[in-house]
């Protein structure tokens, strides 16, 4: 994106791009019809899904904002405001961001340009750690029990993946050693991490799935995601991935070992 150029300069240091992104192109099909408008054309929920125990899973994708971390929408709507962006409820989403907010997770403008965007939409200049202000006000609270759930699992033999729709201002918080007030970055927990800005494109597409499943080298049926987004949770399902789709902010440990068959 060459965000980390720019930031550099300014002294400010982005996160590096996951180690399984380093080198490969980034070549996406073209978009599914249903994302243009049109019907939904992806093929129905694999009733073998339906109650069916989980021990053949191997690997769990995990939704960041709202499952790792409790997201605060309001808040972040709010410090927007107070830097001058009029109708930040309007522009702003808990999901799926749209604008220049939305091209920013799409990888489609860098840090840079997103501050110089939102200085014209503010009518006055801004800088970079303005800007990380007010998306950290997305970040309500980290529990320790989600990290706790994590390294649970790491030891029980899972494959942990994290998929997020997200961009370079959350993650100058996440991929650095304050995450997890322990010296860890959020990376320390995963095996790989997929990233909308850097992969370009955002879910609910289900290409941002097929490009996990893909690279990741992995079945859906042998695959379980988590996700707060209900629309996030449906397209998964339809490609045929178990998923799990936890309220933000509440505990979704037990429930997870659970159907897993592990003791809580």
């Amino acid at each position: 994106m060459g965000t980390q150029d720019n930031q550099a300069s300014r002294g400010n240091t982005l996160p590096p791009s996951p180690s399984n992104l380093e080198g490969e192109p980034c070549t996406l099909p073209p978009p599914p019809s249903n994302l243009e408008g049109e019907p939904h054309t992806l093929p129905p929920t694999p009733s073998n899904l339906e109650g069916e125990p989980c021990t053949h899973i191997k690997t769990i994708i995990f939704d960041f904002g709202g499952v790792i971390v409790t997201l605060d929408h309001p808040k972040a709507v709010e410090k927007f405001g107070l830097l001058g962006l009029d109708n930040a409820p309007q522009r702003l989403n808990p999901y799926t961001q749209g604008g220049i907010f939305g091209q920013l997770e799409l990888g489609r403008i860098s840090a840079d340009e997103f501050v110089d965007e939102l200085s014209l939409l503010c009518h006055r200049q801004l800088s970079f750690d303005q800007c990380l202000d007010a998306w950290l006000g997305y970040r309500k609270e980290l529990p320790e029990r989600n990290l706790n759930a994590l390294m649970r699992l790491r030891q029980e033999g899972y494959r942990l993946v994290l998929l997020s729709n997200t961009n370079p201002f959350m993650m100058h918080w996440a991929s650095s050693t304050d995450f997890d007030g322990q010296g860890h970055p959020v990376e320390h927990y995963f095996d790989s991490v997929y990233l909308s800005y850097q992969m370009g494109v955002m879910k609910p597409d289900p290409r941002f799935f097929q490009m996990v499943l893909d690279k990741e080298q992995i079945l859906p049926r042998e695959t379980l995601f988590l996700d707060d987004g209900p629309r996030n949770v449906e397209v998964a399902s339809r490609l045929g991935i178990r998923t799990m789709c936890p309220e933000n902010g509440k505990d979704w440990t037990h429930d997870l070992f659970k159907m897993l068959g592990l003791d809580a």
